[in-house]
């Protein structure tokens, strides 16, 4: 055991002075940040973080905890006392709820949202807090993880009252009482605030009146009103078309893109974003591998396409989600709901039977993993997809797995067909990264959340720092 120098005389009476008054804890205390220890009564010298109670040396614990060997509880039903250092590096009884659960003004709350981007996520709770958890390089996960570079548990962002949250590649925007307010990356100006600097810090008053909220990996979109007024705006980069304005001029502030109002669905990633209105779908941005779907590729499309369905197929678009390079839209179609796939297809991610490297241009049938024909919950991630009809208890998915994003062993080079269980649970909603996916679970009557797929910047959201990939969908902060 190392020891430490006795201290002077004048430092020996105020430690002496100091063990009388924390007598309780023994006659010898040790602080978890090295202090000197506090000489009395001829007790031991712990080594930290072990410290002195009773007489002995101690770990650090829930039933001894800090100087004071507190014995710690938890204040609310769904979390769990521990005892870990704080800023200054000093033990202190804290609480952190329960897998399942997220911090939030009244304790510990369910998730009602769910928002994946590349490497990182967030949740809104049913009390409007906002937690994100994952990488954290160009402050994406708001200014409560300041100089961190990722965090494996969520991190509260300091807002109230948030209604929707979207994740992109490296920036983050919430709307918060109906007003956008975006923080992390920011080189083409995809914060809104009319600048280029990236920062942890939020960026507030972005675009009032927004509903929804889609954002790429340089550019943001939102829904702004309600109903058949209901119309997008885009700002960031737009060197691909991805802001709808008919220019490849990019904006550092919301314009307006050019589709008729009625949005009922948004969805963005890498360079193209999709939108439903008016039960149509319409896409724009990069096209290089048919991620229009308007049946020819092309460079940049900056002006929005309408998605075309086959002619036996008339009824209207319902749901989108933007991959990186295809997407997925359900269809009403006499009672069911098919999912429907275009783009790039080369690693099974149309979800059909096939891997053929050429790109889909115009919408498929993802019948391998929607045989039902009832898509209700579905993701595009950057070459896989994923799918579940309401009230099923697995999820599909085909395409690139080689971090278990479709579930089972990480395989290559692609799966026509695996499927995602969540113990007995549903999945309610889904969002995909660049190679991990989050669903909105309702899991014996409560809403959760769980991710599965890669985690080297843990956006699983998991309680450890263990990083390897997760074929099966975890609790985050399990």
């Amino acid at each position: 055991m190392r020891r430490r120098s006795q201290p002077g005389a004048a430092h020996l009476l105020v430690f002496l002075l100091a063990g009388l008054l924390l007598g309780a804890c023994g006659g010898t205390l040790y602080d978890a940040a090295g202090v000197p220890p506090l000489i009395g009564g001829g007790g031991p010298a712990c080594d930290a973080p072990q410290h002195v109670c009773s007489g002995a040396c101690v770990a650090q614990s829930v039933a001894a905890c800090g100087l004071s060997c507190a014995a710690c509880s938890a204040s609310d039903p769904n979390a769990t006392a521990v005892c870990e250092p704080g800023v200054s590096g000093a033990f202190a009884c804290g609480e952190v709820c329960q897998p399942g659960w997220f911090s939030c003004t009244a304790g510990c709350c369910r998730a009602t949202v769910v928002a994946a981007g590349d490497d990182h996520a967030c949740a809104v709770t049913s009390d409007g807090a906002l937690l994100c958890w994952g990488k954290n390089d160009a402050g994406q996960l708001g200014p409560g993880a300041a100089g961190l570079l990722r965090s494996v548990r969520p991190v509260t962002v300091p807002l109230s009252g948030v209604t929707a949250v979207a994740a992109g590649g490296r920036h983050t925007c919430a709307v918060a009482g109906g007003v956008v307010q975006c923080w992390g990356a920011n080189e083409s100006g995809q914060l809104g605030g009319g600048g280029t600097a990236a920062t942890s810090t939020i960026v507030s008053g972005v675009l009032t009146g927004a509903t929804a909220l889609a954002l790429g990996s340089r550019h943001t979109c939102a829904v702004v009103g309600s109903g058949l007024a209901a119309s997008v705006q885009c700002w960031g980069a737009n060197d691909k078309g991805q802001l709808g304005t008919g220019t490849l001029v990019g904006q550092a502030s919301p314009v307006a893109s050019l589709v008729s109002p009625g949005a009922t669905s948004l969805s963005a990633a890498g360079d193209n974003t999709c939108v439903v209105t008016g039960g149509q779908a319409k896409c724009w941005g990069l096209d290089l591998e048919g991620q229009t779907g308007f049946g020819a590729s092309a460079p940049s499309r900056a002006t929005p396409v309408n998605v075309p369905l086959p002619p036996a197929l008339p009824g209207p678009f319902i749901k989108i989600a933007a991959g990186r390079k295809h997407a997925c839209a359900n269809v009403t179609s006499s009672g069911v709901t098919p999912l429907f796939c275009w783009g790039s297809g080369g690693e099974g991610e149309m979800g059909t039977r096939s891997t053929t490297p050429n790109p889909q241009y115009v919408p498929v049938q993802a019948s391998r993993i929607d045989a039902g024909q009832l898509a209700g919950a579905f993701a595009a991630g950057e070459a896989f997809t994923c799918t579940a009809k309401a009230g099923d208890l697995t999820m599909k998915c085909a395409g690139r797995n080689d971090q278990a994003q479709c579930g089972g062993p990480p395989s290559g080079p692609a799966v026509l067909e695996l499927e995602v269980t969540f113990g007995g649970g549903t999945a309610l909603a889904a969002s995909a990264g660049r190679a991990f996916t989050c669903a909105l679970v309702n899991l014996a009557g409560q809403h959760v959340v769980m991710c599965w797929g890669s985690n080297a910047e843990g956006q699983l959201g998991r309680a450890t720092s263990a990083s390897a990939p997760s074929q099966t969908p975890e609790l985050v902060g399990n």
